[in-house]
């Protein structure tokens, strides 16, 4: 909700935070990676507890993470050390640091609640990011972002590990690999067609010919489908890398990636609705 000032035109709400982020994003997000993370605890004669899993990502922060001596660490003194570096580095590694973070944390629980938790900061402050899944990823409609984290939890490994590795290729913050992101998307569709059709050694074509009849999809969709593949995967396409790279952009993989992680739901869906028993009438 707009605030008095906006409302009223006494302030400009900020656009979309897309190419950078504000003080009041970045202090927002350290507030709630100090209140999960950083809070340190001491008994009432003021000996400090160390916590063994805060220990255990502080060191992985201070070794993996700034890549600082081993030597120099201290688990008391780590969170204003880390506080100081935090407020100097570049908007993108503040979303580095954020992933780093909960990937790191011996409770995937605990992370989940994290990532929420920072997801919620980053729609109040109009973020042009969100966590999906384990990856901070470019923003696009609410109803894009659940078909991508229905396929991201997709049961099937090898699905799961297309659409999770094209994901952080669109969303490498240095340098996305666009190319390759939508390479990994559609392959997300291929590995589910065979899955579907249990034909695994299949390309995408021939899965599509093998889905049992009762599962057929309307001719129109296997011809889309066809066609996304062939885009992506023909003589001409990406994944032989003959398509002017230089053409490709955000827009492509965000694209290619939603409607590749929909048809993924799409199809497991149809799948497992021509499995489910029907009751007798």
């Amino acid at each position: 909700m707009k605030s008095f000032s906006e409302r009223e035109g006494f302030r400009r709400a900020d656009g979309p935070q897309v190419a950078g982020m504000t003080g009041r994003l970045r202090t927002r997000l350290f507030n709630a990676l100090a209140q999960e993370y950083l809070q340190l605890w001491a008994n009432p004669d003021g000996i400090l507890f160390v916590d063994d899993k805060k220990d255990y990502i502080f060191r992985s922060i201070w070794d993996k993470f700034l890549a600082l001596r081993t030597s120099d660490y201290s688990f008391a003194d780590f969170p204003e050390n880390l506080e100081s570096r935090f407020f100097g580095i570049e908007w993108s590694e503040v979303y580095d640091l954020l992933e780093f973070v909960a990937d790191h944390d011996p409770s995937e629980s605990n992370a989940q609640y994290f990532r929420r938790w920072i997801n919620e900061i980053l729609e109040e402050e109009n973020s042009g990011y969100r966590f999906v899944g384990a990856v901070v990823a470019p923003l696009v409609s609410d109803e894009a972002l659940d078909e991508i984290e229905r396929a991201v939890d997709n049961p099937e490994q090898a699905v799961r590990t297309h659409i999770d590795q094209a994901l952080r290729l669109l969303s490498r913050r240095d340098k996305p690999d666009y190319r390759n992101s939508i390479k990994e998307a559609i392959s997300a569709v291929e590995a589910t067609c065979k899955l579907v059709s249990g034909q695994k050694s299949a390309t995408l074509g021939a899965a599509l010919k093998a889905i049992p009849a009762e599962r057929t999809l309307h001719p129109a969709l296997k011809d889309a489908l066809l066609k996304l593949y062939g885009y992506a995967c023909d003589e001409q396409g990406i994944r032989h890398a003959l398509m002017d790279e230089s053409r490709l952009g955000k827009e492509d993989a965000i694209f290619m990636l939603t409607i590749c992680a929909a048809f993924v739901n799409f199809l497991q869906t149809k799948a497992q609705l021509m499995d489910a028993p029907r009751s007798e009438t």
